[in-house]
């Protein structure tokens, strides 16, 4: 077996060839993200901003990058930490909520925000946000199967439940059969709730 001593470890993160090992460690009321060393049973802190608590990681397909959901000064927001050069760059930081941070198979990066006075899930693709998919409750934590399919986390009158969504009917930029308006930084980030 393995583990590793003290506590205050949770949501292991493997990269998609198996050979890194991320997680969060918590610390009092932060939790920090770390790199484990398989062999040598350590760790080492990303340098990531300091008063920053991660949520969530998640790598990129090439695993190269990990999408990081965090709060900081009360804020929740994404951010993409790049390993290569452990550059990390805040993607939202607003008053709207932003969670779920994620990688799409084909590189997107995604994530769940209220912004729109509803949850829906929008992808950043290094220059500007477009909307993907648009839930009349909400749609968080979206999630792909490898058969064309995003499924997510919503509210029916039922209460709380999974749907699924076929690719095809994704809110498109690129001409696809349904089409979501593309945001510049400035237009995204002045689509805030209202509540």
């Amino acid at each position: 077996g393995f583990s590793l001593e003290g506590s205050g470890w949770e949501a292991p993160c493997f990269s998609p060839d198996g050979s890194r090992l991320f997680a969060l460690r918590r610390e009092s009321d932060t939790a920090r993200a770390v790199e484990i060393d398989l062999i040598n049973r350590s760790h080492r802190f990303l340098a990531l901003p300091l008063g920053l608590s991660v949520n969530s990681l998640a790598f990129s397909p090439d695993g190269r990058k990990l999408a990081i959901s965090y709060v900081q000064g009360g804020q929740f927001d994404v951010g993409i930490y790049n390993l290569e050069d452990h550059q990390f760059t805040p993607i939202t930081q607003d008053d709207a909520d932003d969670r779920y941070a994620r990688f799409l198979a084909d590189g997107r990066f995604v994530f769940s925000s209220d912004r729109e006075n509803s949850v829906f899930i929008y992808s950043f693709d290094g220059e500007s946000f477009s909307r993907i998919l648009v839930d009349a409750v909400g749609a968080w934590a979206a999630v792909e199967d490898g058969r064309g399919g995003l499924w997510y986390s919503t509210l029916t009158a039922n209460g709380p439940a999974i749907a699924r969504m076929s690719s095809e009917k994704l809110l498109k930029t690129d001409g696809g059969s349904a089409h979501s308006q593309s945001f510049t930084q400035e237009e995204f980030r002045a689509l805030v709730p209202d509540w």
